[in-house]
């Protein structure tokens, strides 16, 4: 028998706007019953567990930033004046990964 395995990690704040709302009208994760059927692993985290870290990560990311082996996207808006519709953007997930506004 072939069993599906996946993780997930989700940071709450960035990913609510992805959940549905249920019945009840709260938000959360739908169809939970999917997750237990499949033997699914759900865990939250708060980045605040885990500040006792924050100097080592700080020192090990910007190595890897330096050796070009962390890449990332970004959005960039030019102006100031595009500064509400960078927030539209960001707001309707319009945008990859970090948004910045150049001014």
């Amino acid at each position: 028998m072939s069993v599906a395995r996946a993780r997930e990690a989700r940071c709450v704040p960035a990913a609510k706007s992805s959940w549905p709302a249920t019945r009840a009208g709260r938000s959360g994760p739908g169809n939970l019953f999917q997750a237990t059927a499949n033997d699914l692993t759900l865990r939250g985290f708060r980045g605040s567990s885990y500040l006792h870290l924050l100097s080592e990560m700080q020192r090990e990311v910007a190595g890897w930033l330096r050796q070009g082996r962390l890449r990332y996207r970004e959005t960039v808006t030019e102006g100031l004046h595009n500064a509400p519709a960078a927030l539209a953007g960001v707001l309707s997930g319009a945008t990859i990964g970090k948004s910045l506004v150049r001014i």
